[in-house]
């Protein structure tokens, strides 16, 4: 290592300390203490201010010698060296050979780290480019800390930090009481602090193989090292695969897919589907229903969630369910299809492109259709030329026995759209399945829709893994 006279550093661009004459070098491991990653060495710069909130944070003060070792107050040089040895204030460290750490700072810095760590964001690390030396002149890069380096929050850190920092869906945020989650694993989660939850809910109905099952978790890890990301506008192996194995999973003669982020936006462009090949515009939906919460699914939900969404989409006209609320039964099947019929009179047959429903009602009641009545929906759709499309985000993929809830009566929707159990959660993907007739409409004519993670490559082979788990080990 060359001899340092003077170590003259430098930003290349902008970091997150605007000050960086205020720099504070934490030197609890030594200047050169800290472990190479590369072949290049690394410090740490924490700004003064933050190291003031640390140490109040500590509930005590640092003592001020080794406080004072670890201040340049000099501005970007350092101007104590000689030789071989650094010397910061009262310490001396050595930047050649085995590096001795500051005592006093040796002591202070296991609770140190703890205080300093909500605070990190004034803070950046700055990397020596070219080799493992700290030469005279050198240069640092300066990015954020990485993670990695990071010790694990506590389970009351991470609720904090997110209650802070991002919102929770469908809560008044002074009153969320999130449970903190750092693993999982088969049907278990745990808190941070090792406390295990049995997950009956399979978080948000999705997890259907259960929590890091070793064959999905090997197949997206392969795939991010094979391939993280094709424009939608290209052909892919996984998108190829999932494709031809969906054409065969799902019922009938859809062998079609439309790939999107989840099931929200494939039922946004299931219904823009149906009234481009169809040329109406009017869509039914039942009210005890939820499809999503974008702009146009929330506005076919039924349920109460779609109040503050109003006035919505056009065109959508919610009819009476089959199993009306605070009934102990559903309706006689008879009666649920008259009244479907009789909106579907009001409104005028030719005016309506589809009408979708949720095979088996969700989170509205976990409502099971009474026998027949899903055949007479589909009777009625066909009779009038409205597409029928299922909903089977919640309910596809084993959720109720079948790969679908619609193969237990038997029918064949014009649309299905899918999600969830896709792929078991693991990674985001939703799907909208269309049989021939209405794929051939986008033939010779632009589909009018696409989104930046179409298809995503690292999605489609997670559904391909998903859905072999499923079927061999017998799930469904």
């Amino acid at each position: 290592m060359a001899h340092v006279e003077r170590i003259w550093v430098k930003r290349a661009h902008r970091g997150p300390m605007d000050r960086v004459e205020r720099a504070q070098l934490v030197a609890g491991h030594g200047v050169a203490g800290s472990a190479d990653q590369g072949g290049k060495r690394q410090v740490t710069l924490v700004s003064t201010e933050r190291w003031a909130e640390a140490t109040a944070a500590l509930g005590r003060a640092v003592d001020p010698v080794a406080r004072r070792a670890n201040l340049l107050v000099s501005g970007l040089d350092l101007e104590h060296t000689t030789g071989r040895t650094l010397k910061i204030g009262a310490c001396r460290l050595r930047i050649h050979g085995e590096t001795r750490p500051c005592q006093r700072m040796d002591e202070a810095w296991p609770g140190l780290q703890d205080a300093l760590r909500p605070h990190w964001g004034g803070g950046a690390y700055a990397e020596i480019l070219g080799g493992g030396e700290i030469s005279v002149g050198d240069q640092v890069a300066w990015q954020a800390p990485p993670a990695a380096e990071s010790a694990p929050l506590s389970g009351d850190e991470i609720v904090s930090l997110c209650r802070r920092h991002t919102i929770f869906e469908w809560s008044a945020q002074a009153k969320v009481d999130p449970i903190p989650v750092a693993r999982a694993e088969g049907v278990y989660f745990w808190t941070p602090e090792g406390k295990r939850y049995l997950d009956f809910n399979s978080q948000l109905m999705c997890t259907n193989v259960g929590h890091a099952h070793p064959k999905v978790v090997r197949a997206i890890q392969e795939q991010a090292a094979t391939l993280t990301y094709a424009n939608p506008s290209m052909a892919t192996e996984p998108r190829a695969r999932l494709g031809a194995k969906l054409a065969a999973i799902t019922p009938g003669d859809i062998d079609t897919f439309f790939f999107t982020n989840g099931g929200a936006e494939a039922n946004e462009n299931a219904i823009r589907i149906a009234r481009l090949v169809t040329g109406r515009h009017k869509v039914l939906a039942r009210y005890r229903s939820y499809h999503g919460s974008t702009a146009g699914a929330i506005t076919l939900t039924g349920d109460p969630r779609r109040w503050n969404a109003e006035p919505g989409l056009p065109g959508i006209v919610h009819v009476p369910d089959f199993h009306k609320w605070g009934r102990r039964d559903p309706e006689p099947v008879d009666a649920a299809l008259r009244e479907v019929e009789d909106v579907i009179r009001y409104e005028g047959p030719g005016n309506i492109a589809a009408f979708i429903v949720e095979s088996v009602v969700g989170t509205n009641g976990l409502l099971v259709p009474p026998d027949g009545y899903m055949q007479g929906v589909r009777e009625i759709c066909s009779r009038h030329g409205i597409l029928l499309i299922a909903d089977e985000v919640m309910s596809g993929f084993g959720r109720t026995g079948r790969w679908f809830a619609v193969d237990h009566w038997g029918i064949v929707p014009d649309l299905m759209t899918m999600a969830k159990g896709l792929t078991s959660a693991y990674v985001p993907l939703g799907a909208v399945g269309l049989r021939p007739a209405i794929a051939q409409a986008f033939a010779n004519r632009p589909f009018p829709g696409g989104l930046t993670y179409n298809s995503h490559p690292l999605g489609c082979a997670t559904a391909l893994a998903t859905i072999a788990v499923y079927e061999e080990e017998g799930l469904i």
